[in-house]
Protein backbone atom coordinates (compact mmCIF):
# COMPACT_ATOMS: atom_id res chain seq x y z
CA UNK A 1 0.00 0.00 0.00
CA UNK A 2 2.81 2.42 0.87
CA UNK A 3 4.61 1.57 -2.36
CA UNK A 4 1.44 2.28 -4.35
CA UNK A 5 1.12 5.67 -2.62
CA UNK A 6 4.73 6.52 -3.44
CA UNK A 7 4.19 5.64 -7.10
CA UNK A 8 1.03 7.76 -7.18
CA UNK A 9 2.82 10.71 -5.54
CA UNK A 10 5.61 10.46 -8.10
CA UNK A 11 3.09 10.36 -10.95
CA UNK A 12 1.28 13.43 -9.57
CA UNK A 13 4.60 15.30 -9.39
CA UNK A 14 5.29 14.38 -13.03
CA UNK A 15 1.83 15.55 -14.04
CA UNK A 16 2.28 18.85 -12.26
CA UNK A 17 5.61 19.38 -13.99
CA UNK A 18 4.09 18.51 -17.39
CA UNK A 19 1.27 20.96 -16.80
CA UNK A 20 3.72 23.78 -16.02
CA UNK A 21 5.66 23.36 -19.24
CA UNK A 22 4.64 25.63 -22.06
CA UNK A 23 6.08 23.36 -24.72
CA UNK A 24 6.56 19.63 -24.96
CA UNK A 25 3.60 17.67 -26.28
CA UNK A 26 1.57 20.83 -26.90
CA UNK A 27 1.28 22.45 -30.31
CA UNK A 28 0.86 26.17 -29.55
CA UNK A 29 -0.98 28.45 -31.97
CA UNK A 30 -1.98 32.08 -31.53
CA UNK A 31 -5.41 33.30 -32.56
CA UNK A 32 -5.39 37.06 -32.11
CA UNK A 33 -4.17 37.61 -28.56
CA UNK A 34 -5.26 34.16 -27.32
CA UNK A 35 -2.89 31.20 -27.05
CA UNK A 36 -4.31 27.84 -28.13
CA UNK A 37 -2.20 24.94 -26.83
CA UNK A 38 -3.34 21.70 -28.45
CA UNK A 39 -2.19 18.60 -26.58
CA UNK A 40 -2.32 14.84 -26.91
CA UNK A 41 -2.29 12.92 -23.65
CA UNK A 42 -1.77 9.34 -22.54
CA UNK A 43 -3.67 9.93 -19.29
CA UNK A 44 -6.83 7.96 -18.54
CA UNK A 45 -7.55 8.88 -14.93
CA UNK A 46 -10.08 11.71 -14.69
CA UNK A 47 -8.50 13.16 -11.52
CA UNK A 48 -5.04 13.26 -13.11
CA UNK A 49 -6.41 14.95 -16.23
CA UNK A 50 -8.20 17.51 -14.07
CA UNK A 51 -5.01 18.20 -12.13
CA UNK A 52 -3.00 18.83 -15.31
CA UNK A 53 -5.74 21.11 -16.66
CA UNK A 54 -5.88 23.07 -13.38
CA UNK A 55 -2.11 23.59 -13.44
CA UNK A 56 -2.33 24.80 -17.05
CA UNK A 57 -5.11 27.26 -16.14
CA UNK A 58 -3.20 28.64 -13.17
CA UNK A 59 0.09 29.07 -15.05
CA UNK A 60 -1.21 30.76 -18.24
CA UNK A 61 -3.10 33.90 -19.20
CA UNK A 62 -5.42 34.33 -22.18
CA UNK A 63 -5.06 30.68 -23.15
CA UNK A 64 -7.00 27.50 -23.65
CA UNK A 65 -5.95 23.94 -24.21
CA UNK A 66 -8.00 21.21 -25.81
CA UNK A 67 -6.44 17.85 -24.99
CA UNK A 68 -7.27 14.45 -26.41
CA UNK A 69 -6.68 11.30 -24.41
CA UNK A 70 -7.92 7.72 -24.74
CA UNK A 71 -10.36 5.98 -22.44
CA UNK A 72 -9.78 2.47 -21.12
CA UNK A 73 -11.92 1.32 -24.06
CA UNK A 74 -9.53 3.18 -26.43
CA UNK A 75 -12.12 5.79 -27.39
CA UNK A 76 -11.00 9.42 -27.74
CA UNK A 77 -11.90 11.71 -24.85
CA UNK A 78 -11.63 15.49 -25.21
CA UNK A 79 -10.89 17.81 -22.28
CA UNK A 80 -10.65 21.59 -22.51
CA UNK A 81 -9.18 24.07 -20.03
CA UNK A 82 -9.84 27.80 -20.45
CA UNK A 83 -8.04 30.36 -18.30
CA UNK A 84 -10.12 32.37 -15.84
CA UNK A 85 -9.48 35.68 -17.59
CA UNK A 86 -11.07 34.38 -20.81
CA UNK A 87 -14.02 32.92 -18.91
CA UNK A 88 -14.64 36.26 -17.20
CA UNK A 89 -14.43 38.08 -20.53
CA UNK A 90 -17.12 35.89 -22.12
Amino acid sequence: MLEANRKLEKRVEELLEDGRRETGKRNVERIGDVELAIADSDLEDHDQIGLVMDVFRSSHNRAETPSCSRTAEHRPAWHVAVTDDLVQQA
